[in-house]
């Protein structure tokens, strides 16, 4: 049975899964209803076959922790929920978004006009400000992690890599010892001194990365 098959249908604490969006970083995404509230999320769950890998369950619990911290900033994707249900199955609800990402923008008409252009740029910096300010490196910006949505506003997906550099505000939270001269990212957008594993990273791999995108 394929994921799809066992988890449409399913029920993880107040969320119905509905339907499949498409596959994340660490996992499947299913459109989904709460139960009680007038509410619609994007709920990732942990891949089947990385459930009981606890490296990988401490990195999903540690990117959850890092995006409750954003729910504010209109220019990063809100977390509502994330917990782990009685079978094992890790899961973030995440908002909703309607539109597309910034790769199949792209696909459809490169380059784009440069006001559209700028006004994603802009977006996307205000959010790295934000997430920089909290003492954290992004390390995976690309085009399918910028989301423009129908609403006009260019989202940051994917706080799932990310790392904490320095700051108080998430002294607890911790990436796995085993992540240590582990490159995380995406190689064709990878910072030089991310491909070379040089330690610690700074926010300068942001800025490049989103320079990366720029070009």
């Amino acid at each position: 049975m394929s994921d799809d098959e066992e988890m449409i249908g399913r029920q993880l604490g107040p969320w119905k899964l509905t339907a499949s969006i498409g596959a994340g970083g660490m996992g499947q995404v299913y459109h989904a209803e709460h139960t009680y509230l007038d509410r619609v999320a994007a709920v990732k769950i942990m891949s089947r076959d990385r459930r009981g890998d606890t490296t990988f369950e401490e990195r999903f619990r540690a990117g959850a922790k890092v995006h409750s911290a954003f729910n504010k900033h209109p220019n990063i994707v809100k977390l509502y929920d994330a917990a782990v249900s009685e079978d094992g199955v890790a899961y973030m609800a995440l908002e909703r978004l309607w539109g597309r990402d910034l790769q199949e923008r792209l696909v459809e008409s490169a380059p784009l006009p440069v006001l559209e252009a700028v006004a994603i740029m802009r977006d996307v910096a205000d959010a790295l400000f934000v997430i920089h300010q909290a003492g954290i490196v992004h390390r995976d910006i690309k085009p399918a992690n910028i989301f423009l949505s129908d609403a006009g506003r260019a989202v940051v997906l994917d706080l799932g890599t990310a790392k904490v550099v320095h700051g108080e505000r998430f002294s607890l939270v911790r990436r796995p010892s085993t992540e240590d001269g582990r490159r995380t990212g995406t190689i064709a957008y990878m910072a030089p001194e991310q491909l070379a594993g040089i330690k610690p990273l700074t926010i300068a791999v942001d800025f490049y990365l989103l320079g990366m995108v720029g070009t």
